[in-house]
C-alpha cells in the first residue's frame, strides 16, 4: 500500500495503530499525562501513515524521543525557574535588610502616625507602642513608652 495513495480524510483523529503498541507502554514517570503522550504518538502515525514494521519501529522511536525531549525542557525549565527565584529572593532579601537599616526610626514613626490616623479614638494612643512591636528589628523606647503611658 503507498502512502501517497493514502487520503487525508481517512484519518478523523490520530489513533494509534494497534501493532504499535507491540513495543510496550510508554515509558512515563510519575505525573506525566498518559493522555499527551498518546496523542503526541497518534500524532505521528496520521503524518507518517505507517505501512510496516520499520515504519512502526520508526514510530516508537520518534515517539519515545520526542516525549525524552519535552521532559528535559520542562525540567530545564523548571530548574532555570527556581534558580531565578532563589536569586531574586537573595536579592530582595539584602536589599531590604540594608535599605530598611537606614530607614528604621522613620519607619516606626510614619507606621505610628498611620496607626493613630486608623485606630478608633479609644485606642489610638497605643499607636507609637503598635508600631514599635510591628517595626522589624526596632525595639521600644524608653521615650516612646512614657509618651504612650502618659497619655493614657
Amino acid at each position: 500500500m503507498s502512502r501517497k495513495s493514502e487520503s487525508k480524510t481517512e484519518i478523523a483523529a490520530p489513533s494509534v495503530p494497534q501493532r504499535v503498541t507491540v513495543f510496550g507502554p510508554p515509558l512515563l514517570l510519575g505525573g506525566e499525562d498518559a493522555a499527551a503522550y498518546d496523542q503526541l504518538l497518534g500524532r505521528i502515525c496520521a503524518a507518517v501513515k505507517p505501512v510496516d514494521i520499520i515504519d512502526e519501529i520508526f514510530i516508537a522511536d520518534v515517539a519515545s524521543l520526542e516525549w525524552e525531549l519535552l521532559r528535559w525542557r520542562r525540567l530545564k525549565w523548571t530548574l532555570m525557574q527556581e534558580t531565578g527565584l532563589k536569586a531574586l529572593e537573595r536579592f530582595l532579601v539584602k536589599q531590604l535588610e540594608s535599605n530598611y537599616s537606614l530607614h528604621e526610626e522613620y519607619f516606626q514613626s510614619y507606621l505610628a502616625e498611620i496607626l493613630q490616623n486608623k485606630l478608633p479614638e479609644e485606642q489610638a494612643d497605643s499607636a507609637e507602642i503598635l508600631a514599635a512591636e510591628c517595626a522589624p528589628h526596632t525595639e521600644l523606647t524608653t521615650s516612646s513608652m512614657r509618651s504612650s503611658a502618659a497619655s493614657a
